[in-house]
């Protein structure tokens, strides 16, 4: 019912203009009050840190306080799906990620981009292979060859279903998991140390607390290079698995928000991405600043959808 009145608000206000003139948007300074960022996974994940992160930065850019809103259900689905039905006023701002093209990819979201107006692009992270600290497990090699002698068996923590990096994994080795699904990355991680999965892939950002607190250990990371945040660990390439897998988060408004209120916001979050304390506190967190503006973002994600949706699921 909650989305349902907002889709209902959001029609009603895209054909305001049309029946009282001027947008309620548009005849008003806008912000005239603070601006809402919806994270579409759980408090304590790597959307969620750099939606905090670029929300502190941007307010000086925006003259307005920025809040985030954590919504959680359906690998993301839930949240985004919001915000694309609120009131297309420019104060509702959704954290997009990955999700939004390999959800619909494997048939499980109707969600698309085509539902939003795209702000940009903020970073990108590839994935990491991690397991508690007392497991046996201590390569990629170790921990395919206990998926191939108990198929099914070997139990992943999925921050999201379908989890497009173990998707990937599972077809390019033809080798099966039990997938758990989590809310996020930091649910999922979390149920790997109390003993509910065996092993995650997640962000370097996502795993920095727990690698501080040592309760986790890292084993492959699915990129081309090793990362800078975790230099001593070794690629999946380098291991003999030509797997690469990695994430995408960026910004969006709701489609048919008024050109000079996404204007607006696009500056704004351009100049907040750009700023040195953005990178500096994605760094902090071990997480890559990855700016792109709105009309490369779109061509980004095209060209992401071409990649996932090529796969045969």
């Amino acid at each position: 019912m909650k989305l349902f009145s907002r889709i209902l608000a959001a029609v009603f206000f895209s054909i305001t203009p049309f029946l009282f003139g001027a947008g309620i948007a548009e005849t008003e300074t806008f912000p005239a009050h603070p601006v809402t960022i919806l994270v579409p996974y759980a408090r304590g994940g790597g959307t969620d840190y750099v939606a905090r992160s670029i929300a502190g930065v941007g307010e000086k850019y925006l003259g307005q306080v920025i809040c985030v809103n954590n919504i959680l259900g359906s690998s993301g689905a839930a949240g985004m799906v919001e915000g694309a039905a609120a009131i297309p006023d420019g104060y509702t701002v959704t954290m997009i990620t990955r999700e939004l093209v390999s959800l619909p990819a494997v048939g499980v979201a109707d969600i698309t981009k085509d539902d939003f107006q795209l702000l940009c692009l903020l970073n990108t992270d590839p994935a990491v292979l991690v397991v508690p600290r007392d497991s046996s497990m201590d390569s990629v090699k170790t921990l395919v060859d206990e998926a191939r002698e108990n198929p099914g068996k070997l139990r992943f923590a999925s921050a999201a279903k379908p989890h497009f990096y173990i998707l990937d994994f599972e077809r390019k080795l033809n080798i099966n998991f039990n997938k758990i699904p989590y809310n996020g990355a930091a649910p999922a991680i979390q149920a790997m140390i109390d003993g509910r999965a065996d092993f995650g892939l997640v962000n370097p950002g996502e795993l920095k607390p727990w690698l501080e607190s040592k309760e986790v250990r890292c084993i492959a990371i699915m990129d081309k290079k090793r990362s800078v945040f975790l230099p001593e660990v070794p690629t999946f390439l380098e291991q003999g698995y030509d797997v690469t897998s990695y994430t995408w988060r960026g910004l969006a408004v709701p489609a048919g928000t008024p050109a000079a209120v996404r204007n607006k916001l696009e500056d704004t979050f351009a100049s907040a991405a750009k700023d040195p304390a953005f990178a500096q506190v994605l760094s902090q967190g071990y997480y890559t600043a990855a700016f792109l503006n709105s009309e490369d973002f779109s061509l980004f994600i095209d060209e992401d959808w071409q990649v996932v949706s090529g796969y045969v699921w």
